[in-house]
Order: C-alpha cells, then sequence, then structure tokens
C-alpha cells in the first residue's frame, strides 16, 4: 500500500515511527495552529466566536448567514428541516423503522 521509503522506521523523539506516520503527525500540528491562528488572531475567528457564545446579541452587528455559510460550507441556504421530515430513498421511515416490513 505505502511506498517503502514511507514504511522506513527511525527513532523520533524517542519513539520509533516509520515516515508516514511521522507526516501525519507534522500535518495535524501545522493544521492545529492555523486553526488556532484563524479563531484567535483573525476577525472573522472573533464573529464566529461570538455567535457561537450569543446569536442573538451577534446578529445586531454580525452577518451571521455569511458567517456561517463561510464556516458551513455544505450547510444548506433554505431552513432546515425537521428530521421526521427526512424520507430515506431506501425504504426507511425513519431511525430504524421501515416502511412495510
Amino acid at each position: 500500500m505505502f511506498r517503502p521509503y514511507l514504511q522506513e522506521p527511525s527513532c523520533w523523539g524517542g519513539a520509533e515511527l516509520n515516515r508516514y506516520r511521522r507526516f501525519i503527525i507534522v500535518v495535524t500540528a501545522i493544521l492545529t495552529v492555523a486553526t488556532w491562528v484563524i479563531m484567535y488572531r483573525t476577525s472573522i475567528g472573533t464573529q464566529v466566536r461570538a455567535i457561537i457564545r450569543n446569536p442573538k446579541m451577534a446578529r445586531l452587528r454580525i452577518d451571521v448567514a455569511r458567517i456561517n455559510a463561510m464556516t458551513f460550507p455544505s450547510a444548506p441556504a433554505s431552513p432546515r428541516r425537521r428530521c421526521d421530515d427526512v424520507r430515506l430513498q431506501d425504504g426507511l421511515s425513519g431511525y430504524g423503522h421501515t416502511d412495510g416490513g
């Protein structure tokens, strides 16, 4: 699955890790720092934190819909539907219930 040079073990910080695992650790650390910087050092991060803490108050000064669209890009633009309005295409009409059997 992995190329042989990615599987070569080596000592790193007192632990024996292969290159692939070291790569995953480094990428995770970079993404963690980037997320922290965005959330605590930018105006967008400040707005996101304000919306999370007090959405009603944040609506007075922040375009909540815009920030939500940027933060959760896969969220639908239409109002949320209730869970029991959702019908699955495989014949299920809810969690653990079938239509006819």
